[in-house]
């Protein structure tokens, strides 16, 4: 790795790049980081966590915005779920008016001989921010290996201490793939047909709704042309939990994908946008039974993580089921802090990986 000085260019910064990048033309990835431009939320696009990262409208570097990431004095950090094993550029307009430097970390698994105790390994990229009252632009080429929390999502952090009494400020951020490879073509999984009513199509038919919605009934809305269980706040009679007994003998033994659409409807709080339905598989005829955990095993359930409003996505969470299993409990858990969010669900399947 190589910096390049291009202060007598002010508008362009300090670009650092691999000496590879130079000699051919790239292909960059979508921007899976979206709110990268602090005009909107940061809880979306892969958000993870954060601490004490402020957006401002004191300074902006987006066409047509009005605001930026404020690095004030003193610590914050930003966290993000990328791909793992794959080479990543970050991109970022930076103005400091005295010099702050970014540590871009890659999480990855710990090392067998690692002493700390830590499942968890940082491995750290430091870059400059160099003074100035203009933008500056900054790049930077990373990889992320032996991800961490699973095989196939890394996590980054890009930490700033701002050791100055002034604030610094940071738009336009983006995380790329570099040359992205195409996704392997896998073999169709086989529908198994175990869920039952999973379009909601007959209403709250073979569902069990533990809340108040048992009494009523599911709270049911059409979007996008689908017939959806809306999940949200109960005090507003919102649904917050279904769950549904599977018969799975005639798939015991075999690994299997849970998957369900969903999207948010509103985003009344942010923060909270990348929070959501929790899907949960139990090895039993109810939730009291031991759960089964999703493979490659991460930290946490599959969350729903925030889309533009009112966009379906597909998530999904992989299982090998017992090879003596009968029965499963499936339950759909949309977690508290986002009640006040109303998250559509549509779609709930199991579906069959080919041997």
């Amino acid at each position: 790795m190589f910096s390049r000085n291009t202060s007598f260019w002010p508008s362009l910064g300090l670009l650092l790049l691999p000496l590879s990048a130079i000699s051919a033309p790239e292909r960059l990835g979508p921007n899976p980081y979206w709110p990268g431009d602090f005009e909107t939320i940061i809880f979306a696009g892969g958000y993870s966590n954060n601490l004490n990262v402020t957006v401002t409208d004191r300074a902006n570097r987006t066409p047509g915005g009005s605001r930026s990431w404020e690095v004030h004095p003193g610590y914050q950090h930003l966290e993000i779920l990328i791909k793992g094993e794959r080479h990543h550029r970050l991109s970022f307009w930076a103005r400091c008016p005295e010099p702050v430097e970014l540590v871009l970390k890659v999480i990855s698994h710990a090392r067998p001989n690692q002493t700390d105790g830590k499942p968890f390994r940082d491995n750290n990229h430091p870059i400059s921010l160099r003074t100035g009252s203009e933008w500056r632009y900054y790049a930077y080429d990373f990889y992320t290996p032996d991800p961490y929390p699973s095989v196939a999502e890394a996590e980054i952090l890009l930490t700033l201490a701002n050791p100055h009494d002034g604030p610094a400020f940071i738009d336009d951020m983006k995380i790329r793939e570099i040359d992205p490879s195409p996704e392997p073509v896998r073999p169709l999984p086989l529908p198994s047909g175990i869920v039952r009513n999973g379009d909601f199509d007959l209403g709250g038919a073979s569902w069990l709704w533990p809340d108040a919605s048992a009494a009523t009934g599911p709270t049911l809305r059409p979007h996008a042309g689908r017939t959806c269980v809306v999940f949200g706040d109960p005090s507003e009679g919102w649904t917050t939990e279904a769950g549904q007994r599977l018969d799975v003998r005639s798939l015991a033994g075999r690994r299997i994908r849970l998957e369900a659409d969903v999207a948010f409807l509103t985003n009344e709080v942010p923060e909270h946008a990348w929070l959501g339905m929790a899907f949960d598989l139990f090895n039993g005829s109810s939730a009291e039974s031991p759960a089964l955990a999703s493979t490659p095993k991460v930290f946490w359930p599959p969350f729903c993580r925030s889309v533009p409003t009112g966009q379906f996505q597909t998530v999904s969470a992989a299982y090998t089921l017992p090879d003596d299993a009968t029965d499963v409990w499936l339950r759909l858990n949309y977690q508290q802090k986002a009640w006040r969010n109303q998250l559509a669900v549509d779609a709930v399947r199991i579906v069959v990986e080919p041997n």
